[in-house]
């Protein structure tokens, strides 16, 4: 119940709601609340009990918080909305004026759940309170600034109902904010850049969901800290309907705090926990020092240019070291164990190891993967991953993985946790350089990402050199050639360059400015191990020293193909089925030829199934040429259409390995040197290349073999058993290089 008497002690803002609030039943044209003396608000629409339904409930947590509590609520109600809301406060037992201030206001107040305070278990509880179908999260020192606040936090939500997400606001710091303050949230909120650059972000004190969302996904009720974050994170990369976090910049609140040092080092330790917990990587205390010096040097960058503020750059070096030392021992903190009931996925051995003679536990080794675009619709890439993971796990239990990833879903699939896909997938490279000191490794693994995308497997590996992050290289291909789209002229530059006699002098500067910076990148790599001997002889032309053979990892998919009766699947057990993949990545210059291919394969009594290694670019291309493609887009898929089939002929490599891999017999169509190399190995050549292929030989010979494999089979064994000794030996070295990092 308003109280007139008490008015004095209210803003402005709220005096003026007291003067809506003393005139009654009376409409608030425009905002779309009815607001009824005596503290109770009705809405549009009808509930059970005659009141009237909002479509939003503003939720807000209190505890001693009487000096700004009054300027919050005001806030809130003075926003112009089209759509009813409801305030509901949750005060957390406040020894202050905190309710006395939140009952002059049409609230409606929930009491906590008894016991310990636990936020999700509060958080929870409240959502299953609220009467709207989208709960806004707002504390209540966050003050909205503006009337249009609560509508620019939930446009989305009501935009796209149908689609998950989680909104949260752009928080400006208060007048009364320290300048360090100052710059540390406007880094943090502003337009949105420098955030988007991180591993992760997301604030709970001014956000907006849909109810429903909570109340299938709830909040995690044992985490003490960060459980906004934790379940952002967890959701946000869930296989099905991953929820989007988006950040309102339009939609402000002024929320900040200028915390004693004291305050700092507490809140920052329960970071440390919280985010050792949901992360899975504990940085080293140099890698916390080296952020901590890093943020001084952009402190004093921001204090240069504002005198008023010089009396704070004694203070930047002690805070930053406060920070970065309380998250460290936060990190390694007994309470930085994974969350009691955490839905978040955890690797086994995630709790570390017990170091012999000292009883103390060390963190695991925490390794990044990346190199690739994966996440972007290639089997094969995704194919390298899971076995680089596999691989790793068998010989380094007690690791923890991360994947750079465009793919959420990988993180369920193989139990590892993603970070964004740097370099790729529009992702800039910007904030890698951060991201990857939580790692004690970077290993950029697979495909021909050296030759393909050499600037950006270079840009990363370099990045994290500069961090202090030591790098590997592990089981890439070289093209004989770089990718040309970048290494050779084009259109109007290429036929300039030929008239003047200089295209050759151009390219082979592109090519010599590449050697440069393989030259001094690779050998500071702790190793750099490529698939066959013709990668490695490639890098050798660039001058790299150092460089060690392994084999294709992707070589470990799918070996064994037996029946139920435990019968092995050897080619003459199968049906006289021809699988087909032609590539996307470059133009086929006769796609007619491939066209009396299939006929003439199905004219010899054979049936041609598509088995597309780009689920969409690829199964389009296949079914245009009237073939019939496989459902699925997994490795394991691809494997098992393989093993249903005679021959294989493709122009994608990792269709070929995994064919290999299950006794198919195979055949290539080039595009580049990595496809006659891989079929090197079983004394065999490539049918063609895109620009220039007989399609009508390639469909005798494919013919030939679906009718009589010959000495395939014996000839595939002795292939894969120098392969497999090359990758144990490989093996044995990179993985001894992992576990020299933890001695």
């Amino acid at each position: 119940m308003f109280r007139p008497a008490d008015s004095a002690a209210l803003p402005l803002t709220a005096l003026m709601i007291a003067h809506r609030l003393r005139r009654g039943n009376q409409s608030r044209e425009g905002r779309g609340v009815e607001i009824r003396f005596g503290g109770v608000v009705e809405f549009g629409g009808m509930e059970r009990n005659g009141e009237r339904k909002p479509l939003v409930s503003v939720l807000v947590r209190a505890r001693n918080d009487e000096a700004l509590i009054g300027r919050t609520l005001a806030g809130v109600f003075a926003q112009r909305t089209d759509f009813p809301f409801e305030v509901v406060v949750c005060d957390d037992a406040s020894t202050d004026r905190t309710r006395e201030v939140a009952e002059r206001f049409p609230v409606r107040f929930f009491e906590r759940p008894a016991g310990e305070y636990r936020p999700g278990r509060t958080l929870n509880a409240l959502v299953r309170d609220a009467r709207g179908e989208i709960v806004v999260f707002n504390n209540s020192d966050a003050v909205p600034v503006g009337d249009d606040w609560l509508t620019e936090l939930v446009r989305p939500l009501r935009e796209e109902p149908d689609r998950p997400a989680f909104c949260f606001a752009n928080q400006l710091p208060r007048a009364d904010a320290t300048a360090l303050v100052r710059k540390d949230s406007e880094r943090a909120f502003g337009d949105g850049r420098v955030q988007a650059s991180w591993r992760f972000f997301f604030s709970l004190a001014s956000s907006a969901t849909r109810r429903a969302l909570l109340l299938e996904t709830p909040f995690d009720e044992s985490i003490r800290y960060s459980e906004d974050v934790e379940w952002a994170w967890r959701n946000s990369r869930r296989e099905r309907d991953p929820v989007r976090i988006l950040y309102r910049p339009s939609a402000r609140v002024e929320h900040s705090h200028n915390y004693t040092l004291r305050e700092l080092a507490r809140r920052f330790r329960g970071e440390g926990a919280a985010d050792r917990a949901i992360f899975g990587a504990a940085p080293s205390l140099a890698r916390e020092l080296a952020s901590a010096a890093r943020e001084t040097l952009r402190d004093w960058a921001y204090l240069l240019p504002r005198p008023r503020a010089w009396a704070e750059f004694p203070a930047a070096p002690v805070r930053r070291f406060v920070q970065r030392v309380s998250h460290w021992r936060g990190a390694r903190s007994a309470h930085a164990a994974p969350f009691e009931g955490s839905k978040v996925r955890r690797f086994e051995g995630s709790e570390g190891r017990v170091d012999e003679g000292s009883g103390e536990r060390s963190a695991p080794l925490s390794i990044l993967l990346g190199g690739i675009p994966l996440g972007c619709d290639n089997i094969g890439d995704e194919a390298i991953v899971a076995c680089v993971v596999r691989m790793l796990r068998e010989d380094l239990p007690d690791a923890e993985f991360a994947v750079a990833t465009a793919d959420p879903a990988t993180a369920d699939r193989l139990g590892v946790r993603v970070v964004p896909p740097f370099g790729f997938a529009g992702v800039p490279a910007d904030g890698f350089s951060d991201a990857v000191r939580a790692f004690d490794a970077y290993v950029w693994c697979g495909a021909t990402g050296l030759s393909d995308y050499p600037h950006v497997a270079l840009d990363l590996l370099e990045r994290a050199q500069r961090a202090g992050v030591p790098t590997f290289v592990w089981g890439v291909g070289m093209d004989d050639e770089p990718n040309p789209v970048f290494f050779r002229a084009h259109g109007r530059r290429r036929r300039l360059l030929s008239a003047l006699g200089l295209l050759g002098a151009y390219e082979g500067c592109l090519r010599a400015r590449l050697g440069r910076r393989l030259r001094a990148t690779l050998p500071r790599c702790r190793g750099v191990w490529v698939r066959d001997p013709e990668s490695a002889a490639v890098l050798a032309s660039f001058g790299v020293p150092g460089v060690r053979v392994a084999a294709d990892t992707a070589i470990l998919q799918g070996r064994t193909v037996t029946r139920s009766d435990g019968h092995t699947v050897g080619l003459s057990d199968r049906p006289t089925t021809l699988g087909l993949c032609i590539s996307t990545q470059r133009r086929v210059a006769d796609l007619e030829g491939v066209k009396r291919l299939v006929a003439a394969v199905r004219a010899g009594g054979a049936r041609v199934v598509g088995i597309p290694m780009n689920p969409k670019t690829d199964r389009a291309l296949l079914e245009g040429l009237g073939v019939e493609c496989i459902p699925g887009d997994t490795p394991e898929a691809v494997c098992e259409a393989a093993a249903e089939c005679r021959a294989v002929l493709s122009s994608r490599l990792h269709l070929l390995i995994l064919a290999a891999n299950v006794g198919t017999a195979v055949f290539g169509v080039a595009r580049g040197s990595k496809v006659a190399n891989w079929l090197a190995n079983f004394g065999r050549t490539v049918e063609g290349c895109f620009d220039g292929c007989d399609w009508d030989a390639a469909a005798a010979h494919v013919l030939a073999a679906l009718r009589d494999p010959g000495d395939w089979e014996e000839v595939r064994a002795r292939a894969y058993d120098r392969l497999l000794a090359r990758l144990d030996a490989a093996r044995t070295e990179f993985v001894a290089a992992l576990r020299s990092l933890r001695p």
